[in-house]
Formats: C-alpha cells, structure tokens, sequence
C-alpha cells in the first residue's frame, strides 16, 4: 500500500501514463458504443426504406391484379340465317339448306381501369378481339350437313399489341393507394399467346433499383373453349348480335423479384 502510494505521488509520469491508458480504454468503448449505435440505426433506415419499396409495388399490384380478376371480355359478332336451294330430291323436290353467316365485331372489354368515356387506360380489348379472330370459325362438330357457313374475321383489328405499362403517381395527402407514400409505381401488363396475363411492377427513377414484383393471372377456362361462335342458331332475316362465353382471369402466383441488370 505504502508502495502504491509512493507511485501515486511519484514525480517520475507513471501516474500520468496510467491515466492516459485509462482514458483510451474509455475512449475505445465510447467509440464501440457509438459505432454500434449508428449501425443499428442505419438497419433499421435501410429496413424501413425496403418495407416502404415492398409496401409501394406490392399495392400497386394487387391494384391491377384486383382490376384484372373482376375485368370481363366477350368476343362478338353479328349472325344471320338465310336459305338456299341445292337441287331437287330423288323425287323431284327441291331441297333446301341455310347459309350461316357470322360477322365478327369488335368485342366487350369491361374493366374498372378503363373509364366510360375517352381513350382506354388498359386496350386488351384490341389484343383479345385479335385472340378471337384466330378462332373465329364454328367447330365442325357443331356444323349441319350440307349447310354452308361463312366466318368473316373483324377487318379493322388494332395494330397496338401489349405489353402496357401503367404509372401510378398517388398523393400521399390525399386519396392516393395505400402503401404507396408518392412514390411513382410502373406496372406492365402483357397478354400471352395462352391468354394468361403477366404483371411487373417496378418503381421509377430509382437508380440502381435491384426489386421488382411480378404476378400471373390465368384464364378460368380455355380460350379454344370460349371464343368460339355458336353454330345452329335461329335468327330472322336481319343479322343479330351475340356474344361468346366471358373469358375472365384468377390470381396463379405473386412474387417479389430480382431484375436482372447488366
């Protein structure tokens, strides 16, 4: 103790040298301390950031996923029936057949994206009048022998094909989708060859932006099957408009992705 104290009030720098080294001890811990304390609040920035992006595209998606599961199309066309003679019987009287004739006219999209007036926010209808036109002829089982049938396809099909891209610019003060905080969403819509749509959604002006969300929706049931016209149909002399079964879609799959970048 005697010897401790001597160290303490000697002249020669040990005490100084010990509170040095006391103080950098202090000082590293201070500074593990701090270290520690902004790594976890950059987590839970980059965290929060990340649920922001996630909570933006998943809303956006479901939005047009919602859309798309309550749309409808029906392909029509216009049907008349008229009789012609094809000779005479072994008898000697004369036998008759109809003539069908089925004109395809441009079809009925309804869909809560498009309003009821101005220019469509969503033109499937051209892309599925298009899906029609490739099988606009009656199936041969539904024919009547020695009946002549007549499909003619819609002459004016549209040239714009999909994909279509939507951007959704919410005001965060106002009604804007939940979730999406005013950040810019662009969700592309593209209609297969199968007739199954698929959805990715994307946020804009986000540079080096690696997440995407994607979606598929199927038909409910085969478009070989739906848009087809119906053969035998009765009508008087002038053409009356029908409509094929409604061709409508369910939610297959929802993902989040990565895009791919060069």
């Amino acid at each position: 103790m005697r010897a401790l104290r001597e160290k303490w009030n000697s002249q020669n720098g040990a005490s100084v040298l010990l509170a040095l080294l006391f103080f950098l001890v202090c000082m590293m811990v201070a500074a593990s301390i701090l270290m520690a304390a902004v790594s976890n609040a950059g987590k839970l920035r980059s965290n929060r950031e990340e649920q922001q992006r996630y909570m933006a595209l998943s809303s956006a998606l479901l939005l047009v996923c919602e859309e798309l599961t309550a749309a409808e199309y029906r392909g029509q066309y216009l049907y008349e029936k008229s009789e012609f003679s094809s000779g005479e019987d072994g008898e000697g009287n004369p036998v008759t057949h109809n003539r069908h004739v089925y004109e395809q006219v441009e079809g009925s999209f309804v869909c809560g994206l498009n309003s009821s007036s101005g220019p469509a926010l969503l033109p499937l209808a051209g892309d599925l009048d298009a899906f029609f036109a490739d099988r606009f002829q009656v199936p041969e089982a539904q024919k009547i022998p020695g009946d002549e049938y007549d499909c003619r396809k819609l002459d004016s099909l549209s040239a714009q094909r999909s994909p279509y891209t939507l951007t959704f610019t919410p005001d965060p003060g106002g009604d804007g989708y939940p979730g999406l905080s005013g950040e810019k969403v662009s969700v592309t819509i593209t209609l297969n060859e199968s007739g199954s749509i698929r959805l990715r959604a994307v946020l804009e002006g986000q540079e080096g932006d690696t997440e995407a969300m994607e979606a598929e929706l199927l038909p409910c049931d085969s478009l070989q099957k739906l848009l087809v016209p119906e053969g035998g149909l009765t009508s008087g002399e002038d053409p009356v408009l029908f409509q094929t079964e409604p061709v409508k879609w369910k939610l297959n799959w929802l993902v989040k992705k990565e895009v791919e970048t060069g």
